[in-house]
């Protein structure tokens, strides 16, 4: 998968994505972790067999676009911070992990995670730059404007940590392979689609932020015949 990226400096970088690995349940605290899992559950989804979980998903389901089509009406954002390299540097962007929870809840989470769209940023930093102060980076979303997920970089494993987790998961290169990062907690009530979402990473230190919006529209059944029905 082709993506590009503009850089601080202004340069336009494309890396090649040929491995999508998807991190779940991957905060920083246990009791985090532990109120994710239990939010999940109340959706009916199984508790994970390891903590934390690493999916692959097909490269071609990342998109830079402004509008991400899903089937039905059970599907959920949710923003992470976003690690790739590039000519050897690693870089972190924004991304959002659509996934289908109605078929997570049957324990299927691998198979959720690859029937939906992931939606990255047109925007990439340095880890460099922002690693001194990365604890203080903030994630958020808003769905319709009001504030679904909002919390520091703090919330989730470093990146350092998080590679390396990776990397004894799925092997040691990292050329070509992208890294969601997991979530953090959401608030609220997410509404039926159609729906616009606003992600963001701010650098409070810096003055910065990377932001992408989006709108997330359903497919709908033909002929009024519910999903499963026979032709």
């Amino acid at each position: 998968m082709n993506l590009s990226f503009e850089t601080p400096d202004g340069q336009r970088i494309t890396p090649v994505i040929e491995r999508l690995i998807l991190s779940g349940f991957a905060g920083r605290s246990t009791e985090d972790v532990e109120h994710h899992i239990a939010e999940m559950a109340r959706q009916g989804v199984p508790r994970p067999p390891h903590i934390p979980m690493f999916w692959p998903v097909l490269p071609h389901l990342l998109t830079q676009g402004h509008e991400v089509a899903v089937y039905g009406d059970e599907t959920t954002p949710e923003v992470e911070y976003v690690l790739f390299t590039w000519r050897n540097d690693l870089y972190v962007t924004l991304g959002n992990d659509q996934c289908d929870i109605a078929v997570e809840a049957h324990g299927w989470s691998e198979r959720s995670k690859n029937l939906c769209q992931k939606t990255v940023a047109q925007q990439a930093w340095p880890v460099a730059d922002v690693l001194p102060h990365w604890d203080e980076l903030e994630l958020t979303l808003t769905c319709n404007g009001e504030v679904l997920q909002e919390d520091m970089l703090s919330a989730l494993i470093e990146p350092r940590t998080l590679l390396e987790q990776v990397s004894a998961a799925d092997g040691l290169q990292n050329g070509g392979r992208m890294v969601f990062s997991g979530t953090i907690a959401t608030k609220g009530q997410l509404p039926k689609p159609p729906y616009n979402v606003a992600m963001l990473i701010r650098d409070p230190v810096r003055d910065r932020e990377i932001a992408h919006a989006f709108r997330v529209t359903a497919l709908t059944a033909l002929h009024g015949l519910a999903s499963g029905s026979p032709d």
